[in-house]
């Protein structure tokens, strides 16, 4: 707040320029307004209760013919051999040390949504459309979507990530993922910027060969508190 203030002063609009400080969903403005900036999405933009922040700014602030930034949401998953990051995940529990069983916590351990990056050559299978999340028409807080994915390269299904490509206005948005798993469906004239995917294991792993078929059933469901991701993989023949 304080460099936003510092900002608004050096550029002389400090007259122009009213500043709130809060929760939105518990401000209230004296008249509703043209366009609603927002950022709130962590690797993806469910988390933390986002969504239900940005639909009631719209619905409660956003004036008749207003423009919401960004406008929409893509999200893309692939199927993903994670084998060094799986690795690094489990060892501490499979390999504990002074003869401590831990490897009944591993359900737990995998049943997380992680963050990282992955390389293009990581991506078993092409990228699919999850779901399209319209800010500016009032953007759903569940979403459920069933891929069959085919193998591009054999390999080990360690799970599924998940990214997202945002579109900010007519001809402008980035991609999470960069210039990975991009394909015909994409957002027009995104800049990659190469940050983080969000990352959910398979419990039981497996290998798949080449042109393998894969079917996966994804879903998320806003709970009062959080949120909560299912996920189902199946080789098929």
């Amino acid at each position: 707040m304080h460099h936003a203030l510092d900002l608004a002063r050096a550029n002389g609009l400090a007259d122009r320029v009213e500043f709130l400080h809060g929760d939105s969903r518990k401000i209230r403005l004296p008249e509703r307004v043209n366009i609603i900036v927002s950022d709130l999405r962590g690797s993806l933009p469910f988390f933390d209760h986002a969504i239900t922040s940005v639909e009631d700014a719209r619905r409660r602030f956003l004036a008749p013919g207003g423009i919401m930034i960004p406008r929409r949401d893509l999200l893309k998953a692939a199927i993903v051999d994670a084998s060094e990051y799986y690795s690094h995940l489990i060892s501490p529990w499979r390999a504990s040390p002074f003869g401590i069983d831990l490897s009944h916590t591993l359900s737990l351990v995998l049943n997380e949504c992680y963050t990282t990056y992955f390389k293009a050559d990581q991506l078993l299978t092409e990228s699919k459309r999850w779901c399209v999340l319209d800010y500016q028409a009032g953007a759903a807080t569940n979403a459920v979507g069933n891929f069959t994915f085919q193998a591009a390269s054999a390999g080990t299904a360690h799970g599924i990530c998940i990214w997202f490509e945002s579109e900010l206005a007519d001809g402008i948005g980035f991609r999470q993922a960069g210039d990975i798993g991009t394909g015909d469906d994409q957002v027009p004239a995104a800049l990659g910027v190469g940050s983080d995917f969000a990352f959910f294991n398979v419990v039981e792993h497996g290998d798949v060969r080449q042109n393998q078929s894969l079917t996966c059933e994804f879903g998320e469901r806003a709970r009062s508190d959080d949120f909560e991701f299912t996920m189902r993989l199946k080789q098929g023949d």
